[in-house]
């Protein structure tokens, strides 16, 4: 897989340069937003892990075009640890689209305040965590 750079163009008609990795098939080739490029395409995209309850399903697939193993430290099956990750992930990397995803932001919060079973404070530190590894993995 390579990294390249396309022109877009966004919503308001002005031209932009994307980051995406290419990945090819047998005989068709699919272009998938890079992770680390905060653009309204692959927030759409990275929405889409969020279940109804406010949980982020296991994020391993999106992140699986960078660098991420890391991120998880084998906990890529625990929803409150992906859940952690994505909302670290809003905040650092997709900073510059704060409106768009503040209520998917606010939802997950929520399930982790009601249904996680954790106490505040054992939230906070996961947050905390994975606001650390979010950063490292975003500077690579």
């Amino acid at each position: 897989m390579k990294s390249v750079t396309v022109p877009t163009v966004n919503r308001m008609g002005r031209l932009n340069k994307q980051s995406v990795h290419e990945e090819m098939a047998a005989d068709t080739k699919s272009v998938l937003p890079d992770p680390k490029f905060a653009d309204m395409e692959t927030l759409y995209r990275f929405s889409g892990f969020q279940s109804f309850d406010g949980f982020f399903k296991p994020l391993a697939e999106f992140f699986s075009q960078g660098k991420d193993k890391n991120l998880f430290q084998g906990k890529d099956q625990d929803p409150v640890w992906s859940t952690c990750i994505a909302m670290a992930y809003l905040e650092i990397v997709m900073k510059g689209l704060k409106d768009e995803w503040e209520l998917c932001y606010e939802k997950a919060q929520l399930a982790l305040n009601e249904s996680s079973g954790f106490d505040s404070n054992v939230i906070e530190k996961r947050l905390q965590d994975a606001r650390k590894l979010v950063t490292e993995w975003y500077a690579q």
